[in-house]
């Protein structure tokens, strides 16, 4: 009822500002809409001398990895410890930390929207604001989304050279912590067999995702040929797949994690970026029929095309054959397990 109320509200307003002839309402309205902006800036504005505030738009976990990781190597250590970044959520915020910045500021969608809407008003320059999305708010993003593979172009080269204007930036490393022991000792408590231990992520928020009995089938699967099965649970909305461990690794633990098990099977999601450079068997499910802009899901987010990985196990499937995807991936994890078996002899 409350909510109801508040809409009937706003819609009377704009239509007494529409008919409003002396600009009352309007002088009002906008008085308010740049003290919150001001407020806004104040909480988003670098005060260091100098310093500059970076935006990261999109609370993606991939645009955010790439984002950030990029953005550290363009401007050096030394300044990565002066800059604020701005993002979207506390996931975000984890993500920015891999890479050394210490002051990350999360803001929440509509804060975000609403700094970006004063960037487009007022110039990022003139804001000390550099934005670090390749979509950017307003119509630079949508002349860059005309970009996506045309001539090989993908998410990698869409930041590398449409934000950062370097073809040639190399990401800088992440600094996962060291969680051996609290990892093992989990394991050891929770019955999951170091090497043997696959760690499924189903869930995305850019693609669509996999049916769940696919899930479930591929875990019968896996348990018969002696593997421990959990699921990555990023949220409270996300509930692990049926037979296996809910699990949630924080981003700087989740190298130690992953390499301790062995494995990880993904539908691809900004997850697999962050786990693209890990030591371990990495299946990553690209989902088909799914284009952006010349080509297709898996041309545009390849690991292994961004030069974030070049030992990523990538597949796409045809139409629903689910079980056909099911038995090709039971294939490559027997595979892998075969060849590194016998590299440790």
């Amino acid at each position: 009822m409350g909510g109801n109320l508040k809409y009937r509200l706003i819609r009377k307003f704009k239509r007494i500002m529409l008919r409003d002839n002396t600009n009352l309402f309007q002088h009002i309205f906008f008085k308010y809409q740049t003290y919150n902006w001001w407020k806004l800036y104040r909480k988003v504005a670098n005060d260091r001398e100098g310093g500059k505030t970076y935006v990261c738009s999109y609370n993606g976990t991939g645009d955010v990895y790439l984002a950030t990781g990029l953005l550290a190597a363009k401007i050096g250590p030394d300044r990565v410890k002066e800059a604020t970044v701005c993002v979207v959520g506390g996931a975000a915020k984890n993500v920015a930390s891999l890479f050394g910045f210490e002051d990350v500021r999360a803001l929440d969608q509509a804060e975000m929207n609403n700094l970006m809407r004063m960037c487009d008003m007022l110039g990022p320059e003139n804001l000390d604001i550099v934005i670090t999305h390749q979509a950017a708010y307003g119509t630079t993003g949508i002349m860059m989304d005309n970009m996506r593979n045309y001539n090989g172009f993908n998410f990698m080269d869409m930041y590398k050279a449409g934000v950062f204007n370097d073809p040639y930036l190399r990401m800088a490393q992440p600094k996962f912590s060291d969680a051996k022991e609290s990892v093992s000792k989990f394991f050891e408590d929770n019955g999951l067999k170091p090497g043997r231990n696959v760690l499924l992520a189903p869930y995305v928020n850019t693609l669509s995702m996999l049916p769940q009995w696919f899930w479930i089938e591929l875990v019968h699967d896996l348990k018969l040929l002696g593997f421990t099965v959990c699921t990555n649970c990023g949220n409270e909305n996300e509930r692990p797949v049926v037979g296996t461990l809910e699990v949630c690794p924080t981003y700087k633990d989740l190298r130690d994690f992953c390499e301790y098990g062995g494995y990880l099977i993904a539908s691809r999601s900004g997850l697999c970026d962050v786990t693209s450079s890990f030591n371990m068997c990495k299946i990553v499910v690209y989902q088909p029929y799914q284009f952006w802009g010349e080509g297709r899901n898996i041309d545009y987010f390849s690991l292994n095309g961004m030069g974030l990985s070049d030992d990523a196990i990538e597949m796409e499937y045809e139409g629903v054959e689910f079980l056909k995807l099911k038995d090709k991936i039971i294939k490559q994890v027997r595979e892998w397990e075969k060849y590194h078996s016998m590299e440790s002899e």
